[in-house]
């Protein structure tokens, strides 16, 4: 208000010399023009005021500076497994040998980033929906749980526990698929094709709760998990091996433990010196343990 007061100040004297010199020359206005004026003149005060006042209050928001989005990078080695949270409340469980990457704060829309494997649990917003982005693959949902794969070398694929889930090529969006309980898809890289596939979800999951599922899988992808899980390296003497199949399950178990399980249904013989395993054996023929 003191603004308004010192701009009524002004009018006043500029009024009040604009009278003086017009009844020196005879050419005083009568009252009600005289008070018609004064309001008028007032009236442009206060109005240029708020019109200041306004553009005050507009250039300072807009000169505020932005607040800084920074981006987020969960990282874990070959034998590392970790939990956590995003700001939105979603649950991630990152397994080993991967990155997940997502903003400090989620705008419109809830992108992350993940190359390796990842089991989520997506709080549910309609208004703002999560968006997974691999090398080549984007998963899209609104509120569901999910794991999504996203290995170098190998294809890309997701498993839905609940809810739906959008889940397409990167760089072919036509390739979309809709995905729901129990619904597997797995991306050719090379054609863009998507491939579903009706699954148990659980047996997707299930090393969230460090157990360690293979069906009717080739030794070759039993090794590549073994080498993530427990972090070492496994080296194969006899390629023939690799095409072994193994359906098994080991729950917690050491790796000492887990290599003398297999022992028992596929003939192979190993050697393990700390980190390293050499692998040796002939071919086999598919067993269940």
């Amino acid at each position: 208000m003191s603004e308004y007061h010192n701009y009524e100040k002004e009018v006043d004297q500029a009024f009040r010399q604009l009278d003086q010199r017009l009844r020196k020359e005879g050419l005083v206005p009568n009252e009600k023009v005289r008070t018609f004026q004064r309001y008028w003149i007032a009236a442009a005060a206060l109005v240029a005021i708020l019109a200041s006042t306004a553009l005050w209050a507009i250039w300072s928001t807009s000169a505020q500076p932005e607040v800084a989005v920074s981006q987020i990078e969960k990282e874990t080695l070959p034998g590392q497994r970790t939990r956590f949270q995003l700001p939105d409340g979603t649950k991630v469980y990152l397994n080993a040998d991967s990155r997940f990457t997502y903003p400090s704060t989620f705008a419109e829309q809830r992108i992350v980033y993940l190359s390796g494997e990842a089991f989520l649990e997506v709080a549910h917003d309609a208004d703002r929906p999560f968006i997974v982005r691999t090398e080549e693959a984007t998963v899209q949902v609104l509120g569901t749980s999910f794991n999504v794969k996203a290995l170098e070398a190998r294809p890309t694929e997701a498993v839905v526990v609940s809810g739906k889930v959008a889940f397409s090529a990167t760089n072919h969006p036509e390739s979309r698929v809709v995905l729901q309980p129990d619904d597997k898809a797995v991306l050719n890289a090379t054609t863009g094709e998507t491939i579903r596939s009706s699954v148990d979800a659980a047996s997707y999951t299930a090393w969230t709760n460090s157990t360690l599922i293979f069906d009717d899988q080739p030794l070759s992808e039993v090794f590549t998990e073994l080498a993530r899980w427990y972090g070492v390296t496994i080296n194969v003497e006899n390629p023939v091996i690799r095409e072994c199949r193994v359906t098994a399950k080991f729950d917690d178990l050491p790796l000492a433990t887990v290599l003398d399980q297999l022992q028992f249904v596929v003939p192979i013989i190993y050697q393990l010196e700390e980190k390293h395993i050499l692998i040796s054996g002939e071919s086999c023929e598919k067993e269940t343990l």
